[in-house]
């Protein structure tokens, strides 16, 4: 690939021809502010905050959406450009309600961090709108007060998802974000409620519903067994939410955090549902008797919301088996209650994982099922900020934490869970046994990678013996519910199979 010279900040570097000028900065080291930008999938430009000085151009111009040319020499941080970026944020934080320390987003908002950076007081456009609540959804909230028309939630629902339920209604200061052209409620919606908006979302306009409350309540009251069922990566994130580097140990030390908190038991999601993969080869099994290849997992809640809106006719195809969080809750509340000679309605569970969609299969969002509350990652991050009263002493007693096994109570596999959380691919190839049959096995993750796959089972092709489906691309460890990132970049693979 030719490559041509650029002076970035006095310093001479070498990028490949049609680079952006962000882009170009990210190869030098240099990180330029946006609040709009997601590599690949959104560059409007409408935040303005990636501007830079170009030499011999007319004024400044946006780094996201500006291709480099052969000599070009671009300064991002002169005096001139600092305050022209300053001027634009205070525009964007005057059509922007600040209540920035009762935010869920607190501190992880791309709009406070440039806030601080550039010196803006949050208390100056605190009341400069108010609130505009839709909770109608069960698994998210939109404030429109505190919306900037970025349009990433648009760009990551359309061209990474491709739901499409997202848009922008109106014209001018009447623009704002809506459901569909009928700017409808979300429950109303398209929405599959994977989540992914949530986490791309750089204010508070997008946040995942909040049911923290539910599980302090019960903490505190203490009439029944409160038992957490809890994905054990989510170990290595806490270390990254509270600014300490992820360790192999931390996974044992949440375990034992959340028993100090109050949990009565703290469980392995993967060993428990791992027996889970011994009833679905045998349905497999079935499937194959019967001809009904290939037989499609019906384990994730936004694949299934997918599956209805737009491919009924395929869910013939689909699996009986429940979640993962499901099913290992209706194992740990069976066996809790057993071993403790108790009624299972004394047993509260709450099962903690990245996924967002899961909260719509809650008793607390009026599902008929075994798990009374979801909680995120994010959730349970400020759930331990809550219990410890400040960030810092949370901080210190994630420092301090002793680590603690997961319990035990006969429901676990000693087996290797063998669909991991996260794929390194979209799509991924692999075989599995069922019976005395080898059947190959598509692990496919983000619904766009899973389009043409679904295309050519719904015109009879049979593809493979057995199809994963996973809504989030990356994974389920990707899902809405992570705590969020400035850099967001989808998981890239080959989807050609």
């Amino acid at each position: 690939m030719n490559s041509i010279s650029v002076t970035l900040n006095d310093r001479l570097i070498r990028v490949p021809c049609g680079t952006t000028i962000m882009e170009a900065a990210a190869q030098a080291g240099i990180a330029i502010p946006s609040l709009c930008y997601l590599k690949d999938y959104n560059q409007p430009a409408a935040c303005r905050m990636c501007i830079v000085e170009v030499k011999g151009a007319k004024g400044p111009v946006t780094a996201c959406d500006t291709k480099v040319a052969e000599g070009m020499k671009i300064q991002t941080e002169s005096e001139f450009i600092r305050s022209q970026r300053k001027m634009n944020l205070e525009l964007i934080c005057s059509n922007h309600r600040q209540d920035c320390t009762n935010c869920q987003r607190f501190p992880y908002c791309d709009l406070h961090r440039l806030c601080r950076e550039y010196g803006i007081d949050d208390r100056i456009h605190r009341f400069s709108r108010e609130p505009e609540i839709d909770a109608s959804a069960p698994h998210m909230i939109r404030d429109q007060s505190k919306c900037i028309l970025c349009r990433r939630c648009i760009s990551v629902c359309e061209k990474i998802q491709g739901v499409c339920a997202e848009g922008i209604t109106g014209r001018g200061f009447d623009s704002h974000i809506s459901a569909g052209a009928l700017d409808l409620p979300l429950a109303a919606s398209d929405c599959i409620n994977c989540g992914q908006c949530l986490a791309v979302c750089p204010t508070g306009a997008l946040m995942v519903k909040d049911d923290m409350e539910l599980v302090v309540r019960e903490l505190n009251q203490r009439k029944k067994h409160v038992l957490a069922i809890v994905s054990p990566e989510l170990g290595q994130w806490l270390g990254t939410c509270f600014r300490l580097p992820g360790k192999d140990d931390e996974t044992l030390k949440m375990s034992g955090l959340l028993h100090k908190i109050g949990f009565q038991g703290v469980f392995n999601l993967n060993a428990v549902a791992a027996k889970q993969e011994d009833l679905l080869r045998a349905e497999l099994e079935t499937h194959t008797f019967e001809g009904k290849l290939p037989m499609i997992t019906a384990d994730c809640p936004a694949w299934l919301n997918f599956c209805s809106a737009r491919y009924p006719q395929l869910e013939k195809y689909l699996s009986a088996q429940e979640s993962r969080t499901v099913y290992a809750a209706r194992q740990v509340k069976d066996a809790y209650a057993q071993v403790n000679d108790i009624s299972a309605n004394d047993i509260f569970i709450v099962t903690i994982n990245a996924c967002v969609a899961a909260k719509t299969k809650t008793k607390a969002a009026g599902a008929d099922c075994p798990v009374d509350v979801h909680l995120t990652l994010h959730e349970l991050y400020r759930l331990i900020e809550r219990v410890c009263i400040s960030t810092r002493t949370a901080q210190e007693i994630w420092q301090t934490a002793k680590a603690a096994p997961f319990d035990n109570i006969g429901v676990e596999s000693d087996n290797e869970y063998n669909d991991p959380d996260v794929f390194p691919v979209n799509a991924s190839v692999q075989e599995i046994f069922a019976g005395n049959r080898t059947l190959s096995c598509i692990t496919v993750s983000g619904l766009n990678a899973a389009v043409p796959i679904l295309e050519r089972v719904s015109r009879g092709d049979p593809v493979c013996g057995l199809l994963r489906v996973k809504a989030c691309p990356g994974g389920c460890g990707n899902g809405g519910g992570r705590i969020r990132c400035y850099d967001y970049e989808a998981v890239e693979g080959d989807n050609e199979l």
